[in-house]
């Protein structure tokens, strides 16, 4: 199976936390986070969040990147929260959107 491409986007009901590595995010993420926040990496493979040993672990779910759109659309929604420009919003590619989600990691 391919590799995660970082960074890893959480999507927690709409607010993002974003993170740099498997190792970042499974420190921060707690077991209770798994039926409540979706994953993803920065090309739309959807995560695997998982037990193992009381810790969360991260997985990819999926060969290709199935939730490329679901992802822009987590980001746009996130974005238009934050005040950035739907114009620019509209015309920006995936990784755009994941460069400037960068400016809010709060990881």
């Amino acid at each position: 199976m391919n590799s995660i491409i970082y960074p890893i986007i959480v999507d927690d009901n709409g607010d993002l936390l974003i993170f740099e590595s498997n190792r970042i995010a499974e420190s921060y993420l707690e077991p209770i986070d798994i039926d409540v926040y979706t994953a993803y990496d920065c090309k739309g493979h959807l995560l695997k969040l998982m037990i193992q040993n009381n810790r969360v672990i991260i997985q990819l779910a999926e060969r290709e990147p199935n939730h490329i759109n679901e992802l822009r659309q987590i980001l746009i929604g996130f974005m238009l929260r934050v005040g950035v420009q739907s114009d620019w919003l509209s015309n920006a590619s995936l990784q755009d959107l994941i460069i400037k989600s960068l400016e809010y990691k709060t990881q």
